[in-house]
């Protein structure tokens, strides 16, 4: 399977951020990629994401899901600035993930040609709590996580997700209930966004 360059251009960006160049070079290193320039106009095997997650996890001491957690945030202002339009529609979080895979994301997989994960909207357990399923042959439920507490704070929101069920323990897909903790009125950000 193929990922958009996009999201290894971002790991790079953010190891250095994170960590430091010494860092990025040891990871690209171990992983045997110390070649490989990335670029977001093209896709790149999702093995070799694997590989430099792994290495990275060995580096710095964490595992691959805290580190995807964090890298979930981090990516999604660089996420928002090549998707703009199809945010600058919705008020609030809760309003862009209900419509998100049958609106924002089906027109994004026209313009990919990587294999995207597929976001459906669930249902809704109160005003506060909505329920959506996230499933990827990648299996990258944390990076999903991260983005979301991302896109929460695009919407001047904080959140809290936790998993109803994990694909990573034999579910069909992942369960994740969103509990909105906080929010304000304000619309989603306009222009350039940095929430790094």
């Amino acid at each position: 399977m193929k990922v958009h360059g996009l999201f290894f251009e971002e790991l790079l960006r953010f190891v250095r951020s994170r960590w430091d160049l010494s860092t990025e070079k040891k990871m690209l290193s171990l992983s045997g990629l110390s070649h490989r320039q990335y670029t977001s106009k093209r896709y790149y095997d999702d093995e070799e994401m694997v590989i430099l997650l792994l290495n990275l996890s060995r580096l710095v001491g964490r595992s691959v899901s805290s580190i995807l957690l964090e890298y979930g945030e981090y990516i999604v202002p660089s996420y928002y600035s090549r998707y703009e339009k199809f945010f600058s529609r919705y008020e609030t979080l809760f309003e862009f993930l209900k419509s998100f895979e049958m609106t924002t994301h089906r027109q994004i997989r026209a313009h990919t040609q990587g294999n995207p994960p597929e976001i459906r909207f669930l249902g809704i357990e109160n005003e506060d709590t909505i329920v959506i399923s996230y499933y990827s042959e990648r299996q990258l439920c944390d990076l999903a996580k991260g983005m979301l507490k991302g896109f929460a704070r695009l919407f001047k929101e904080k959140i809290d997700v936790s998993e109803g069920q994990c694909l990573h323990k034999g579910a069909s897909y992942c369960k994740l209930i969103i509990k909105r903790l906080e929010h304000t009125d304000k619309k989603v950000i306009e222009g350039n966004v940095s929430i790094r």
